[in-house]
């Protein structure tokens, strides 16, 4: 089987007379149809581009008979490194995320097509990654586990968690903490930021009244501790 670049946005490394930078292809793009490399100089030059679809082998370079397509995914791959050089030059992106970005920003990469029954849940993060969007992706970021024993809400510096062990209480056993004063989560305020609290669960009731039942419960929750070994064995 022929064996392919890796199918993501890829950029190899090496200074000057290195293979990689000899003339050959740099960056490369897969979508759900086409795959490009290119070394990003010009509209031309040593672009390869093939179609998958109709050349699986990717025998032929059909790159002059597709300069749209090429120009497209050019773009795309432009927004990825200069993305890239932010983050190299010291610029990480602080605002939260969550691993669901990841889909949508891969999706809008790449051009894919989502179902129109599909409920894309995650932000595509490239515009805020280049800087040109500089609002917050998420007002809020939800977490739910262990059967919907447990569960997390994040709000700017706010975070409200449950956690399994924690039932009961006045506030029902969730926490509540700042993260930019106590980034450890060493002093649950749910007692003093009632306001908070409860506009924190609101937000999480509104959240998982969407979603499906949990069909996973905690592999932990139910499990016999272990017998202790005699005799230390």
């Amino acid at each position: 089987m022929k064996e392919r670049p890796v199918p993501i946005p890829f950029e190899t490394l090496g200074g000057a007379g290195s293979k990689a930078s000899r003339g050959s292809p740099r960056m490369a793009l897969v979508n759900n149809r086409y795959k490009l490399l290119t070394d990003m100089d010009g509209m031309g030059g040593n672009d390869i581009f093939f179609d998958l679809t109709r050349d699986p082998s990717e025998t032929t370079n059909i790159a002059a008979q597709q300069p749209d397509i090429v120009k497209s995914m050019k773009v795309k791959l432009a927004e990825f490194r200069e993305s890239c050089k932010r983050s190299l030059a010291g610029k990480d992106y602080a605002q939260p995320v969550i691993s669901l970005d990841v889909f949508a920003t891969a999706v809008a990469l790449t051009g894919a097509t989502v179902p129109t029954d599909y409920v894309l849940e995650g932000t595509n993060i490239l515009p805020y990654l280049a800087g040109k969007r500089t609002s917050t992706p998420h007002d809020w970021l939800f977490w739910r586990a262990g059967g919907g024993a447990k569960f997390a809400v994040r709000e700017d510096d706010w975070k409200l968690a449950r956690r399994g062990g924690l039932v009961g209480g006045e506030n029902g056993g969730t926490q509540l903490f700042n993260l930019a004063t106590d980034l450890g989560e060493s002093k649950d305020l749910a007692a003093t930021q009632l306001e908070v609290l409860a506009r924190l669960r609101r937000a999480y009731a509104d959240w998982n009244r969407d979603n499906v039942a949990p069909l996973f419960e905690s592999p932990q929750a139910n499990r016999p501790k272990a017998a202790k070994k005699a005799n230390g064995k």
